[in-house]
Protein backbone atom coordinates (compact mmCIF):
# COMPACT_ATOMS: atom_id res chain seq x y z
CA UNK A 1 0.00 0.00 0.00
CA UNK A 2 3.38 2.59 0.80
CA UNK A 3 4.74 1.62 -2.31
CA UNK A 4 1.41 2.21 -4.31
CA UNK A 5 0.74 5.85 -2.26
CA UNK A 6 4.32 7.15 -3.05
CA UNK A 7 3.83 6.33 -7.12
CA UNK A 8 1.65 8.25 -7.01
CA UNK A 9 3.01 11.35 -4.94
CA UNK A 10 6.65 11.16 -6.20
CA UNK A 11 5.70 12.30 -9.91
CA UNK A 12 3.19 14.88 -9.02
CA UNK A 13 5.84 16.52 -7.01
CA UNK A 14 8.59 16.30 -9.99
CA UNK A 15 5.72 17.25 -12.33
CA UNK A 16 5.08 20.56 -9.89
CA UNK A 17 8.47 21.39 -9.77
CA UNK A 18 9.09 21.39 -13.78
CA UNK A 19 6.14 23.52 -14.07
CA UNK A 20 7.40 25.80 -12.13
CA UNK A 21 10.66 26.05 -13.54
CA UNK A 22 9.35 26.30 -16.69
CA UNK A 23 7.10 29.15 -15.81
CA UNK A 24 9.61 30.90 -14.34
CA UNK A 25 12.33 30.73 -17.26
CA UNK A 26 9.54 31.56 -19.52
CA UNK A 27 8.74 34.85 -17.45
CA UNK A 28 12.07 35.60 -17.47
CA UNK A 29 13.23 35.06 -21.15
CA UNK A 30 9.62 37.24 -22.23
CA UNK A 31 9.65 39.90 -19.50
CA UNK A 32 10.77 42.65 -21.44
CA UNK A 33 9.61 41.60 -25.39
CA UNK A 34 5.65 40.32 -23.76
CA UNK A 35 2.39 42.64 -24.60
CA UNK A 36 -0.72 43.50 -22.15
CA UNK A 37 -2.34 41.06 -23.58
CA UNK A 38 0.43 38.27 -23.20
CA UNK A 39 0.99 39.77 -19.60
CA UNK A 40 -2.82 39.09 -19.16
CA UNK A 41 -2.66 35.32 -20.25
CA UNK A 42 0.38 34.68 -18.31
CA UNK A 43 -1.21 36.22 -15.25
CA UNK A 44 -4.31 33.71 -16.22
CA UNK A 45 -1.88 30.95 -16.89
CA UNK A 46 -0.15 31.72 -13.27
CA UNK A 47 -3.51 31.84 -11.24
CA UNK A 48 -4.53 28.41 -12.94
CA UNK A 49 -0.64 26.61 -11.58
CA UNK A 50 -1.53 28.16 -8.24
CA UNK A 51 -4.83 26.09 -8.33
CA UNK A 52 -3.13 23.01 -9.42
CA UNK A 53 -0.68 23.78 -6.71
CA UNK A 54 -3.40 24.41 -4.47
CA UNK A 55 -5.21 21.12 -5.47
CA UNK A 56 -2.24 19.38 -5.56
CA UNK A 57 -1.24 20.31 -2.15
CA UNK A 58 -5.28 19.28 -1.31
CA UNK A 59 -4.38 15.42 -2.57
CA UNK A 60 -1.20 15.56 -0.79
CA UNK A 61 -2.87 15.87 2.94
CA UNK A 62 -5.33 13.50 1.38
CA UNK A 63 -3.11 10.89 0.60
CA UNK A 64 -1.44 11.70 3.81
CA UNK A 65 -4.13 10.64 5.89
CA UNK A 66 -5.04 7.76 3.77
CA UNK A 67 -1.09 6.65 4.67
CA UNK A 68 -2.06 7.31 8.78
CA UNK A 69 -5.22 5.46 8.45
CA UNK A 70 -2.83 2.77 6.54
CA UNK A 71 -0.63 2.68 9.35
CA UNK A 72 -2.76 2.27 11.81
CA UNK A 73 -4.87 -0.68 10.00
CA UNK A 74 -1.39 -2.39 10.06
CA UNK A 75 -1.08 -1.43 13.44
CA UNK A 76 -4.06 -3.61 14.21
CA UNK A 77 -3.20 -6.22 11.57
CA UNK A 78 -0.01 -6.98 13.79
CA UNK A 79 -1.28 -6.91 16.29
CA UNK A 80 -4.55 -9.38 15.32
CA UNK A 81 -1.55 -11.46 13.38
CA UNK A 82 0.48 -12.05 16.98
CA UNK A 83 -3.22 -12.92 18.89
CA UNK A 84 -3.86 -15.76 16.27
CA UNK A 85 -0.19 -16.87 16.45
CA UNK A 86 -0.86 -16.60 20.64
CA UNK A 87 -4.43 -18.89 19.65
CA UNK A 88 -2.30 -21.06 17.11
CA UNK A 89 -0.29 -21.99 19.94
CA UNK A 90 -2.09 -22.54 22.47
CA UNK A 91 -4.80 -24.59 20.01
CA UNK A 92 -1.92 -27.01 19.37
CA UNK A 93 -1.29 -27.11 23.56
CA UNK A 94 -5.12 -28.13 23.42
CA UNK A 95 -4.99 -30.47 21.12
CA UNK A 96 -2.02 -32.05 22.59
CA UNK A 97 -3.77 -32.07 25.98
CA UNK A 98 -6.67 -33.82 24.53
CA UNK A 99 -4.85 -36.39 22.66
CA UNK A 100 -3.24 -36.89 26.49
CA UNK A 101 -6.71 -37.11 27.62
CA UNK A 102 -7.96 -39.81 24.53
CA UNK A 103 -4.82 -42.09 25.66
CA UNK A 104 -5.70 -42.14 29.31
CA UNK A 105 -9.09 -42.71 28.84
CA UNK A 106 -7.93 -45.59 25.94
CA UNK A 107 -6.47 -47.50 29.02
CA UNK A 108 -9.17 -46.74 30.92
CA UNK A 109 -11.13 -48.52 28.60
CA UNK A 110 -8.93 -51.28 28.67
CA UNK A 111 -8.64 -51.46 32.45
CA UNK A 112 -12.71 -51.29 32.52
CA UNK A 113 -12.80 -54.28 29.88
CA UNK A 114 -10.35 -56.10 32.51
CA UNK A 115 -12.42 -55.02 35.25
CA UNK A 116 -15.88 -56.32 33.67
CA UNK A 117 -14.16 -59.70 32.81
CA UNK A 118 -13.36 -60.01 36.58
CA UNK A 119 -16.36 -59.41 37.67
CA UNK A 120 -17.81 -61.75 35.13
CA UNK A 121 -15.30 -64.51 36.28
CA UNK A 122 -16.31 -63.77 40.06
CA UNK A 123 -20.31 -63.73 39.46
CA UNK A 124 -19.61 -67.23 37.62
CA UNK A 125 -17.24 -68.61 40.99
CA UNK A 126 -20.61 -67.16 43.01
CA UNK A 127 -22.75 -69.17 41.21
CA UNK A 128 -20.68 -72.16 41.68
CA UNK A 129 -20.15 -71.39 45.63
CA UNK A 130 -24.07 -70.84 45.55
CA UNK A 131 -25.14 -74.45 43.93
CA UNK A 132 -22.58 -76.00 46.48
CA UNK A 133 -24.84 -73.88 49.11
CA UNK A 134 -27.55 -75.19 47.26
CA UNK A 135 -26.58 -79.16 47.44
CA UNK A 136 -25.32 -78.51 51.08
CA UNK A 137 -28.63 -77.30 52.01
CA UNK A 138 -30.30 -80.18 50.69
CA UNK A 139 -27.82 -82.71 52.09
CA UNK A 140 -29.02 -80.93 55.77
CA UNK A 141 -32.62 -81.28 54.61
CA UNK A 142 -32.08 -85.22 54.20
CA UNK A 143 -30.36 -85.49 57.46
CA UNK A 144 -32.88 -83.76 59.08
CA UNK A 145 -34.98 -85.97 58.06
CA UNK A 146 -33.04 -89.21 59.50
CA UNK A 147 -32.28 -87.36 62.84
CA UNK A 148 -35.99 -87.39 62.63
CA UNK A 149 -36.78 -90.60 61.81
CA UNK A 150 -34.18 -91.77 64.55
CA UNK A 151 -35.80 -90.01 66.77
CA UNK A 152 -38.45 -91.77 67.51
CA UNK A 153 -36.87 -94.91 68.03
CA UNK A 154 -34.71 -95.33 70.59
CA UNK A 155 -33.24 -93.61 73.79
CA UNK A 156 -29.83 -94.50 72.13
CA UNK A 157 -31.20 -92.95 68.76
CA UNK A 158 -32.40 -90.04 70.76
CA UNK A 159 -29.07 -89.48 71.71
CA UNK A 160 -28.04 -89.58 68.38
CA UNK A 161 -30.11 -86.85 67.18
CA UNK A 162 -29.06 -84.94 69.56
CA UNK A 163 -25.84 -84.99 68.78
CA UNK A 164 -26.54 -84.78 64.88
CA UNK A 165 -28.54 -81.84 65.79
CA UNK A 166 -25.59 -80.15 67.65
CA UNK A 167 -23.78 -80.66 64.66
CA UNK A 168 -26.15 -79.16 62.38
CA UNK A 169 -26.02 -76.17 64.68
CA UNK A 170 -22.20 -75.74 63.94
CA UNK A 171 -22.88 -76.50 60.66
CA UNK A 172 -25.54 -73.86 60.05
CA UNK A 173 -23.38 -70.68 62.11
CA UNK A 174 -20.83 -72.11 59.21
CA UNK A 175 -23.82 -71.57 56.56
CA UNK A 176 -24.60 -68.36 57.62
CA UNK A 177 -21.17 -67.27 58.22
CA UNK A 178 -20.98 -68.12 54.42
CA UNK A 179 -24.15 -66.32 53.71
CA UNK A 180 -22.45 -63.45 54.95
CA UNK A 181 -19.23 -63.65 52.52
CA UNK A 182 -21.35 -64.58 50.12
CA UNK A 183 -23.09 -60.98 50.61
CA UNK A 184 -19.97 -59.05 51.20
CA UNK A 185 -18.69 -60.49 48.19
CA UNK A 186 -22.11 -60.08 46.27
CA UNK A 187 -21.70 -55.86 47.38
CA UNK A 188 -18.21 -55.83 46.04
CA UNK A 189 -19.28 -57.13 42.98
CA UNK A 190 -22.18 -54.73 43.04
CA UNK A 191 -19.82 -51.77 43.61
CA UNK A 192 -17.68 -52.64 41.20
CA UNK A 193 -20.28 -53.58 38.08
CA UNK A 194 -21.04 -49.52 39.05
CA UNK A 195 -18.02 -48.70 37.59
CA UNK A 196 -17.79 -50.67 34.50
CA UNK A 197 -19.59 -48.67 31.36
CA UNK A 198 -20.34 -51.93 29.63
CA UNK A 199 -23.16 -54.76 30.14
CA UNK A 200 -24.12 -52.67 33.74
CA UNK A 201 -27.74 -53.86 33.24
CA UNK A 202 -26.52 -57.52 32.16
CA UNK A 203 -24.24 -57.66 35.46
CA UNK A 204 -26.74 -55.28 37.64
CA UNK A 205 -29.52 -58.28 36.65
CA UNK A 206 -27.11 -60.95 37.13
CA UNK A 207 -26.63 -59.52 40.52
CA UNK A 208 -30.05 -59.67 41.56
CA UNK A 209 -30.42 -63.16 41.03
CA UNK A 210 -27.44 -63.70 42.91
CA UNK A 211 -28.97 -61.81 45.78
CA UNK A 212 -32.59 -63.23 45.75
CA UNK A 213 -31.02 -66.40 45.64
CA UNK A 214 -29.27 -65.97 48.36
CA UNK A 215 -32.22 -64.64 50.43
CA UNK A 216 -33.80 -67.53 49.36
CA UNK A 217 -30.92 -69.65 50.68
CA UNK A 218 -31.13 -67.52 54.06
CA UNK A 219 -34.84 -68.23 54.59
CA UNK A 220 -33.87 -71.95 54.27
CA UNK A 221 -31.32 -71.50 56.96
CA UNK A 222 -34.37 -70.36 59.03
CA UNK A 223 -36.38 -73.12 58.15
CA UNK A 224 -33.97 -75.59 59.01
CA UNK A 225 -33.24 -73.70 62.53
CA UNK A 226 -37.52 -73.93 63.28
CA UNK A 227 -36.85 -77.27 62.39
CA UNK A 228 -34.70 -78.02 64.63
CA UNK A 229 -35.76 -76.53 67.19
CA UNK A 230 -39.15 -78.86 66.55
CA UNK A 231 -36.51 -81.90 67.11
CA UNK A 232 -35.85 -80.20 70.48
CA UNK A 233 -39.34 -80.21 71.49
CA UNK A 234 -39.78 -83.73 70.31
CA UNK A 235 -36.81 -84.88 72.82
CA UNK A 236 -37.81 -82.89 75.53
CA UNK A 237 -41.99 -84.59 75.24
CA UNK A 238 -39.98 -87.99 75.10
CA UNK A 239 -37.85 -86.78 78.38
CA UNK A 240 -35.05 -88.62 76.87
CA UNK A 241 -32.42 -86.08 76.59
CA UNK A 242 -32.05 -82.32 77.60
CA UNK A 243 -32.98 -79.83 74.98
CA UNK A 244 -29.55 -78.61 72.94
CA UNK A 245 -29.69 -74.73 73.65
CA UNK A 246 -27.55 -72.16 71.08
CA UNK A 247 -23.75 -72.68 71.42
CA UNK A 248 -23.29 -69.40 73.34
CA UNK A 249 -26.06 -70.87 76.06
CA UNK A 250 -24.26 -74.78 76.42
CA UNK A 251 -20.60 -72.76 76.57
CA UNK A 252 -22.07 -70.06 79.15
CA UNK A 253 -23.75 -72.18 81.98
CA UNK A 254 -21.07 -70.90 84.05
CA UNK A 255 -18.43 -68.37 83.32
CA UNK A 256 -16.52 -68.86 86.51
CA UNK A 257 -14.83 -66.15 88.92
CA UNK A 258 -11.75 -66.49 88.22
CA UNK A 259 -12.09 -63.17 86.25
CA UNK A 260 -13.55 -61.40 89.34
CA UNK A 261 -11.85 -58.41 91.26
CA UNK A 262 -14.04 -56.37 93.59
CA UNK A 263 -17.18 -54.90 92.87
CA UNK A 264 -18.39 -51.81 90.23
CA UNK A 265 -19.77 -48.86 91.63
CA UNK A 266 -22.87 -50.25 90.57
CA UNK A 267 -22.54 -53.46 92.59
CA UNK A 268 -21.70 -55.95 89.79
CA UNK A 269 -18.67 -57.80 90.24
CA UNK A 270 -15.36 -56.21 89.00
CA UNK A 271 -13.02 -57.40 86.60
CA UNK A 272 -8.88 -58.08 86.62
CA UNK A 273 -8.47 -57.24 83.29
CA UNK A 274 -10.17 -54.40 80.35
CA UNK A 275 -11.52 -55.64 77.02
CA UNK A 276 -12.43 -53.05 74.16
CA UNK A 277 -15.90 -52.76 75.11
CA UNK A 278 -16.18 -50.85 71.12
CA UNK A 279 -16.22 -54.51 69.54
CA UNK A 280 -19.58 -55.51 70.92
CA UNK A 281 -21.92 -53.88 68.52
CA UNK A 282 -24.03 -50.69 70.22
CA UNK A 283 -21.29 -49.94 71.97
CA UNK A 284 -19.59 -46.32 70.97
CA UNK A 285 -17.11 -44.23 72.71
CA UNK A 286 -19.09 -42.36 74.17
CA UNK A 287 -20.80 -45.11 76.11
CA UNK A 288 -17.69 -47.27 76.94
CA UNK A 289 -16.28 -44.33 78.87
CA UNK A 290 -19.53 -44.22 80.86
CA UNK A 291 -19.39 -47.87 81.13
CA UNK A 292 -15.74 -47.69 82.48
CA UNK A 293 -16.57 -44.89 84.95
CA UNK A 294 -18.92 -47.47 86.51
CA UNK A 295 -16.20 -49.84 86.88
CA UNK A 296 -17.86 -52.17 83.92
CA UNK A 297 -14.41 -52.87 81.57
CA UNK A 298 -14.65 -56.41 80.54
CA UNK A 299 -16.81 -59.16 78.28
CA UNK A 300 -16.73 -61.11 81.07
CA UNK A 301 -18.86 -58.22 83.01
CA UNK A 302 -21.22 -57.81 80.11
CA UNK A 303 -21.93 -61.62 79.55
CA UNK A 304 -22.62 -62.19 83.59
CA UNK A 305 -24.87 -59.69 83.89
CA UNK A 306 -28.33 -61.08 85.04
CA UNK A 307 -32.15 -59.39 84.60
CA UNK A 308 -31.42 -56.88 87.97
CA UNK A 309 -27.82 -55.91 86.37
CA UNK A 310 -29.02 -55.29 83.24
CA UNK A 311 -32.03 -52.76 84.76
CA UNK A 312 -29.65 -51.28 87.32
CA UNK A 313 -26.75 -50.50 84.26
CA UNK A 314 -30.01 -48.99 81.84
CA UNK A 315 -30.61 -47.06 84.95
CA UNK A 316 -27.62 -45.52 85.15
CA UNK A 317 -26.95 -45.31 81.18
CA UNK A 318 -30.43 -42.72 81.49
CA UNK A 319 -29.43 -41.38 78.21
CA UNK A 320 -29.38 -44.44 76.27
CA UNK A 321 -32.53 -46.34 77.72
CA UNK A 322 -33.45 -50.10 76.82
CA UNK A 323 -29.88 -49.58 74.90
CA UNK A 324 -28.69 -53.08 76.65
CA UNK A 325 -31.11 -55.36 75.51
CA UNK A 326 -32.07 -53.44 71.96
CA UNK A 327 -28.17 -54.36 71.09
CA UNK A 328 -28.46 -57.57 72.78
CA UNK A 329 -24.76 -56.43 74.73
CA UNK A 330 -24.69 -59.72 77.06
CA UNK A 331 -25.93 -62.33 74.10
CA UNK A 332 -22.72 -60.99 71.85
CA UNK A 333 -20.45 -60.70 75.20
CA UNK A 334 -21.03 -64.79 75.20
CA UNK A 335 -20.49 -65.16 71.67
CA UNK A 336 -17.00 -63.76 72.22
CA UNK A 337 -16.53 -66.21 74.59
CA UNK A 338 -17.63 -68.88 72.79
CA UNK A 339 -15.01 -67.71 70.13
CA UNK A 340 -11.87 -68.22 72.38
CA UNK A 341 -12.05 -64.55 73.85
CA UNK A 342 -12.52 -63.22 70.44
CA UNK A 343 -14.71 -60.47 68.92
CA UNK A 344 -17.55 -61.86 66.53
CA UNK A 345 -19.19 -60.26 63.85
CA UNK A 346 -22.91 -60.11 64.97
CA UNK A 347 -24.70 -59.41 62.02
CA UNK A 348 -23.50 -63.17 61.38
CA UNK A 349 -23.86 -64.67 64.48
CA UNK A 350 -26.93 -63.24 66.02
CA UNK A 351 -29.42 -65.70 66.59
CA UNK A 352 -32.54 -65.51 64.25
CA UNK A 353 -35.50 -65.53 65.92
CA UNK A 354 -38.27 -67.97 65.98
CA UNK A 355 -40.75 -66.04 64.05
CA UNK A 356 -38.34 -64.37 62.04
CA UNK A 357 -39.53 -64.71 57.98
CA UNK A 358 -37.20 -63.45 55.24
CA UNK A 359 -35.55 -59.70 55.40
CA UNK A 360 -37.46 -56.19 55.12
CA UNK A 361 -36.44 -54.02 52.56
CA UNK A 362 -34.58 -52.21 54.76
CA UNK A 363 -32.69 -55.31 55.66
CA UNK A 364 -34.36 -55.97 58.97
CA UNK A 365 -36.01 -59.91 60.01
CA UNK A 366 -39.23 -60.01 58.12
CA UNK A 367 -42.24 -61.77 59.59
CA UNK A 368 -45.16 -64.15 58.72
CA UNK A 369 -47.83 -62.35 60.65
CA UNK A 370 -49.60 -58.75 60.72
CA UNK A 371 -50.24 -56.92 63.86
CA UNK A 372 -51.87 -53.71 64.52
CA UNK A 373 -48.49 -51.25 64.84
CA UNK A 374 -51.09 -48.71 66.10
CA UNK A 375 -51.42 -49.66 69.33
CA UNK A 376 -47.37 -48.80 69.46
CA UNK A 377 -48.10 -44.89 70.79
CA UNK A 378 -46.61 -42.66 68.35
CA UNK A 379 -47.61 -44.67 65.46
CA UNK A 380 -50.53 -43.51 63.39
CA UNK A 381 -52.43 -44.88 60.19
CA UNK A 382 -49.79 -42.95 57.74
CA UNK A 383 -46.77 -43.92 59.61
CA UNK A 384 -48.03 -47.38 60.04
CA UNK A 385 -48.64 -47.11 55.95
CA UNK A 386 -45.06 -45.93 55.48
CA UNK A 387 -43.44 -49.23 57.86
CA UNK A 388 -46.07 -51.36 56.09
CA UNK A 389 -44.23 -50.71 52.80
CA UNK A 390 -40.93 -51.04 54.44
CA UNK A 391 -41.93 -54.76 55.01
CA UNK A 392 -42.52 -54.24 58.95
CA UNK A 393 -45.66 -55.78 59.74
CA UNK A 394 -45.24 -57.39 63.48
CA UNK A 395 -44.55 -55.58 67.32
CA UNK A 396 -41.69 -58.02 66.66
CA UNK A 397 -39.88 -57.19 64.09
CA UNK A 398 -40.32 -53.39 66.14
CA UNK A 399 -38.76 -55.05 68.94
CA UNK A 400 -35.93 -56.55 67.98
CA UNK A 401 -34.64 -53.44 66.41
CA UNK A 402 -31.02 -53.12 67.37
CA UNK A 403 -29.51 -49.05 67.30
CA UNK A 404 -28.17 -49.66 64.28
CA UNK A 405 -31.44 -50.90 62.48
CA UNK A 406 -33.27 -47.98 64.70
CA UNK A 407 -31.20 -45.44 62.74
CA UNK A 408 -31.59 -46.93 58.89
CA UNK A 409 -34.82 -47.03 60.03
CA UNK A 410 -34.98 -43.62 61.23
CA UNK A 411 -33.62 -42.51 58.18
CA UNK A 412 -35.84 -44.29 55.82
CA UNK A 413 -38.58 -42.60 57.80
CA UNK A 414 -37.09 -38.94 56.90
CA UNK A 415 -40.32 -36.81 57.49
CA UNK A 416 -40.15 -38.47 61.03
CA UNK A 417 -36.93 -37.62 62.44
CA UNK A 418 -35.95 -39.29 66.34
CA UNK A 419 -39.74 -40.52 66.63
CA UNK A 420 -38.54 -44.14 67.38
CA UNK A 421 -36.56 -43.09 70.12
CA UNK A 422 -38.24 -40.06 71.33
CA UNK A 423 -41.39 -42.65 71.43
CA UNK A 424 -39.84 -45.31 72.63
CA UNK A 425 -41.18 -48.01 69.77
CA UNK A 426 -38.70 -50.99 70.86
CA UNK A 427 -39.81 -50.48 74.35
CA UNK A 428 -43.59 -50.32 74.20
CA UNK A 429 -42.91 -53.54 71.49
CA UNK A 430 -41.44 -55.57 73.90
CA UNK A 431 -44.21 -54.86 76.69
CA UNK A 432 -46.90 -55.63 74.10
CA UNK A 433 -45.16 -59.15 73.27
CA UNK A 434 -44.62 -60.23 76.54
CA UNK A 435 -48.35 -59.32 77.36
CA UNK A 436 -49.97 -61.11 74.15
CA UNK A 437 -47.76 -63.37 73.44
CA UNK A 438 -50.35 -65.46 71.05
CA UNK A 439 -50.37 -64.03 67.53
CA UNK A 440 -54.19 -64.38 67.83
CA UNK A 441 -55.47 -62.91 70.07
CA UNK A 442 -53.51 -60.15 69.79
CA UNK A 443 -55.55 -56.80 70.24
CA UNK A 444 -56.15 -53.93 67.60
CA UNK A 445 -55.57 -49.99 68.46
CA UNK A 446 -59.63 -49.83 69.36
CA UNK A 447 -59.73 -53.20 70.98
CA UNK A 448 -56.45 -52.00 73.10
CA UNK A 449 -58.02 -48.70 74.25
CA UNK A 450 -61.27 -50.38 75.01
CA UNK A 451 -59.85 -52.68 77.31
CA UNK A 452 -57.73 -50.38 78.87
CA UNK A 453 -60.26 -47.15 79.36
CA UNK A 454 -57.67 -44.62 78.42
CA UNK A 455 -57.18 -42.62 75.25
CA UNK A 456 -53.26 -42.70 75.18
CA UNK A 457 -52.25 -45.39 77.58
CA UNK A 458 -48.87 -44.80 76.74
CA UNK A 459 -48.65 -41.30 78.01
Amino acid sequence: MLSVLWEIIIPLLIAFAVGLLTGWLLWRWRRTRVTGTEWDELTSMADANRSGIIDLRDQRDQLGRELELTRGRLDTTGAEMERLSTLTVESRSVMDSLESDLGVATEKVTELDSGLATARARIADLEGELAASEARRAELEGDLGKAANRSADTEEGMGAAAARIAQLEGELVTARGRTGELEGELGAVVARSGQLEIDVDQADKRVAMLTSDLDTATGRVAELESEIEGLRADMEAAAVAPAVESVAAVLFTDLGTDWHEGTTALGTPGSDHADDLQAVSGIGPKLEELLNGFGVRSWEQLAALDDADVAKIDAALEDFPGRIQRDQWVEQARAFMANGHEPVDWSVARPTPSWAQGTTSLGTYGAGHTDDLKVINGVGPTMEGVLNDFGITAWEQVAALNSDEVERVGEAIEAFPGRIERDRWVEQARELVDRFPEVDSRPTRETFLEASGDEDPWS
